[in-house]
């Protein structure tokens, strides 16, 4: 039976770390086993300290680990790797503001069984509504990255990796989990999407806030193909246009979103471009992205459909169970890849 150690990574999050905290110690394990749970503090000013201590205190695997100033997620995931327990087979990390169902961790921690498999990614399912403009860019943009990565995986959000894997990513990496999937090529290990190990998560609800966002994820991914020659797999114009292409819009005013949507993304990243060779900003800190911090919803929570869309339902965005029906979801073979800019 594997063990398995998490780290959670917080700041500020008191209207979120407590339903984390749940979800993680209710996760339905049969092959692995959880023993410890680290959350990784970075110099809350809020009740987020006080909330996992009283947690802890009725859940000894619940640990907090806290940071006296905040210096980046780099910096709380060495933290994170520094503090954990040796013993452990597998490490899973994710942000406070995600929500994991109840087979995420699990599915996670079995992929890495694999001898070849390094690192392992779940699928996010955003519980942005997507009958407004941000929410249908938000649900795009997952509806996107889950198709490529069916073909290449991208890992992001939770991700899952051997417990010897790293000691510790670069301190000033803005984008930690690419960071760490560039490591793993690097050892010549392979990468692998788990669509099945799902878990919430809450994109930007504000223009300002996705593009504050999506401009340090599209400054950090040229730092990295410079620092390290690694590509992520969303980082190919041809992967996402090939997405499009088999996603098409339903009706006239999902061409405009669309449309709109991809000049959001356009504008990301070269204002990502601009940060990165023009006026470099230091984006391991981030300006947080406060419309993606409110507590979720019971009827954010709904089931949701895991169907192999790009086969058999390719008019579909995200949406529950009780308005969608759908097939299940077959784990994708894994994938090494080594992209390397020259």
């Amino acid at each position: 039976m594997k063990t398995v150690s998490i780290g959670v990574f917080a700041y500020n999050e008191e209207q979120n770390c407590a339903q984390i905290l749940e979800a993680l110690l209710s996760q339905e394990c049969r092959e692995t086993r959880i023993i410890e749970i680290l959350v990784v503090s970075s110099a809350c000013t809020d009740r987020t300290d006080e909330i996992v201590n009283f947690i802890a205190d009725s859940h000894p695997i619940v640990r907090l680990v806290r940071e006296p100033v905040r210096q980046g997620k780099a910096a709380a995931i060495n933290g994170y790797l520094s503090a954990k327990n040796p013993k452990a087979d597998v490490c899973v990390i994710a942000s406070a503001d995600i929500l994991p169902d109840p087979h995420a961790v699990e599915g996670l921690a079995l992929a890495i069984s694999d001898p070849c498999i390094g690192m392992a990614g779940g699928r996010p399912i955003p519980v942005n509504k997507g009958d407004r403009f941000m929410g249908f860019v938000v649900q795009l943009q997952w509806k996107l990255h889950h198709l490529i990565s069916l073909r290449h995986p991208k890992c992001g959000e939770m991700i899952a990796f051997r417990s010897d894997l790293a000691e510790r990513i670069p301190r000033e990496s803005p984008v930690d989990e690419a960071s760490l999937e560039a490591i793993t090529i690097n050892k010549g290990l392979q990468l692998k999407y788990v669509p099945a190990a799902t878990f919430r998560n809450r994109g930007p609800e504000t223009v300002r806030d996705f593009i504050a966002q999506r401009r340090r994820i599209a400054s950090g991914h040229r730092w990295l193909r410079k620092t390290e020659g690694y590509k992520v797999a969303t980082g190919s114009g041809w992967a996402i246009v090939r997405a499009l292409i088999s996603q098409p819009p339903r009706c006239a005013r999902e061409w405009g979103w669309t449309a709109g949507a991809v000049f959001l993304e356009v504008l990301c990243r070269l204002f990502g471009i601009m940060d990165f060779y023009f006026r470099p900003r230091v984006h391991q800190v981030w300006r947080i992205v406060q419309t993606t911090k409110q507590s979720y919803r019971t009827e954010e929570l709904a089931p949701v459909i895991t169907d192999r869309e790009a086969e058999h339902v390719p008019d579909q965005l995200w949406m529950p169970a009780h308005e969608q029906g759908g097939d299940s979801d077959k784990n994708n073979s894994p994938v090494s890849r080594r992209e390397r800019v020259h």
